[in-house]
């Protein structure tokens, strides 16, 4: 069988005409050719898919940027109690080899913190920014009292309170930001529909 696409229906993707050997038939036209006669391809179901994904009416919203900032602002601070938490139990005359176990368990901090927040915020009983706010005063307040710990137990509880706190952000920036910016992704969605 030789298929052939008809050269006044080419706009219409759908339509293969089939021609049969030895036979100097004309293929028929279909007489509204303005309809496409199939269903979608998968092709243009994946390009509607990609396209929704981009939807950038988010970044039209003030209290995205603001989550943003602070996001970016928060990070920021993050990397540095990272960083110096090393050079940082070094001054305070810890030998380099527990200096360099503050960081470790802050991770480790961060490991089992994570999913005891994420269990509290579970519950529904406390609203999710309270508990964002609860993990970020943890965070303050363990940072604005390791000024004067300087004792390696001091800045283990320094730093470990500090982890719990950070995995307690880490947990509920999603949450926050659904929590506050959810109404236009459900309402942009709806108009999708």
């Amino acid at each position: 069988m030789d298929t052939s696409l008809d050269s006044d229906a080419k706009d219409n993707c759908c339509d293969l005409w089939v021609t049969h050997p030895g036979t100097d038939r004309e293929p028929e036209i279909p007489q509204d050719t303005n309809k496409p006669k199939c269903k979608p391809t998968c092709l243009q179901g994946l390009c509607a898919f990609f396209r929704s994904l981009y939807d950038i009416s988010l970044f039209k919203e003030p209290i995205f940027y603001i989550v943003l900032f602070t996001g970016l602002c928060q990070s920021v601070g993050h990397n540095i109690v990272i960083i110096h938490s090393v050079k940082r139990g070094r001054e305070f005359g810890i030998s380099s080899t527990f200096s360099s176990l503050i960081p470790a368990l802050m991770g480790l901090s961060q490991l089992v913190g994570r999913p005891v927040w994420g269990a509290l915020g579970s519950t529904h009983t406390i609203k999710p920014y309270v508990i964002y706010a609860v993990a970020m005063a943890i965070c303050g307040v363990s940072s604005i009292i390791s000024i004067y710990e300087i004792s390696f137990a001091a800045q283990l509880t320094f730093i470990i309170l500090f982890g719990i706190g950070i995995g307690g952000y880490i947990v509920f920036i999603p949450v926050v930001l659904v929590y506050f910016v959810g109404e236009i992704g459900r309402a942009s969605c709806r108009e999708r529909v």
